[in-house]
């Protein structure tokens, strides 16, 4: 039996990658994706950070 390479594990689903980039980086996943979408908060339009 061979062991199991990077390329043999399982993908994650966007939100499940996210989530786990945001436990690996200590902050909350809400925080991440605002940083990495963009998005609007109190009438303030704010574009992604990344990207």
């Amino acid at each position: 039996m061979s062991e199991a390479t990077v390329l043999d594990r399982e993908m994650f689903a966007e939100a499940e990658a996210e989530a786990e980039a945001a436990r690996l980086l200590g902050l909350p996943q809400g925080a991440l994706h605002y940083w990495l979408e963009g998005g609007d908060q109190r009438g303030k339009v704010h574009n992604q950070s990344f990207g």
